[in-house]
């Protein structure tokens, strides 16, 4: 592991007869090699004495706010140094501030402080650095002019911070349909995409009879499916009629059912994510849980939206902390 320094600040001494004499310095650093969604930062603080203000020595008795112990210095020139401590993981391009401050007393009761506040910005994360988040791919084929398709070829790779937002677009053009994906990274994830030929709605083994309806041998489908695929955490399918179903599971790790609610308990609300493409009304939802551990039940479902799959709550007869996946089907109408 290698701390790369990010930034570094001094601090105003105050007290003293000259601002050079006894001041804070305090460094930002981060690991350079990233977690899956930002860099382990971490803080080291340097007392430094220039020189002595009148009638007082610098020697020992220096308080240090952050750990509230004392250390000795020695001679003029010389300083006192914590050394690097972690902070923790810090989400790529969030902004972290540091403030800390150091003080003497002297013999007479004067007080030599000097103080720092600190702000920098974490790295963003390079899309070379499988290390940087959680890899999301798309991957389109072309529908070819006999109708058939192409090979799946990926357009698009990268790492995303969890919780950032991973979008792409392609233009329609005046021989192939345009595609847009976007949605907000939870799990490293693959997206398919069929990009279709103008005049070519789809491909079936079969035949059209005059009245415009599809059939294999004799029977008329009622219904095909016209796209389909995954999108983070989602399964997705759009059919022919308008009707769109996704399903998907959400993971939820160490969460506490611990509310009363008269002889039961509850958790607090569940966020759910968003769908993996724009619903035209409030689509039909339909939540379970699975769980090796603990029993629960969906105790409610409210806030579904054309985008969103709204909010829940779990809750069973006595307190307990759990970790399991909420089971999600969603049935409403794309067009």
């Amino acid at each position: 592991m290698a701390i790369t320094t990010l930034k570094t600040i001094n601090g105003n001494s105050t007290g003293a007869t000259s601002s050079t004499q006894f001041h804070l310095e305090i460094y930002l650093g981060y690991n350079d090699t990233p977690n899956s969604n930002g860099y382990e930062m971490y803080v080291r603080r340097l007392v430094r004495v220039t020189g002595n203000p009148t009638g007082v020595t610098f020697t020992s008795n220096l308080y240090r706010s952050w750990t509230g112990t004392t250390c000795s210095l020695g001679a003029v020139g010389t300083y006192a140094d914590t050394g690097w401590t972690s902070i923790g993981v810090k989400d790529f391009g969030s902004t972290v501030t540091i403030s800390d401050y150091c003080q003497y007393t002297g013999g007479s009761g004067t007080i030599y402080k000097s103080s720092a506040t600190l702000t920098a910005t974490v790295p963003e994360g390079t899309s070379t650095d499988t290390n940087n988040g959680l890899e999301q791919t798309i991957m389109i084929r072309y529908q070819q002019s006999d109708g058939t398709w192409g090979e799946y070829t990926t357009t698009h790779n990268n790492y995303y911070a969890i919780g950032s937002e991973c979008s792409w677009t392609l233009d329609e053009t005046d021989e192939y349909e345009g595609a847009e994906v976007s949605y907000i990274v939870s799990v490293a994830a693959t997206t398919y995409l069929d990009i279709r030929k103008k005049g070519h709605s789809f491909l079936v083994k079969g035949n059209l009879d005059v009245n415009g309806n599809v059939k294999i041998g004799e029977n008329i489908m009622a219904d095909y499916i016209v796209e389909q695929g995954t999108s983070g955490i989602w399964i997705y399918r759009k059919w022919s009629s308008g009707i769109a179903e996704c399903w998907g599971e959400f993971e939820t790790a160490n969460i506490a059912c611990n509310t009363k609610w008269e002889t039961m308990y509850e958790t607090p609300t569940i966020i759910l994510p968003e769908f993996p493409f724009n619903f035209i009304d409030i689509p039909m939802p339909s939540l379970t849980w699975r769980s090796g551990g603990a029993g629960a039940f969906i105790e409610c479902v409210w806030a579904v939206s054309e985008t969103s799959a709204g909010k829940t709550l779990l809750s069973r007869p006595n307190a307990s902390t759990m970790s399991g996946y909420i089971s999600m089907r969603y049935i409403g109408r794309w067009k």
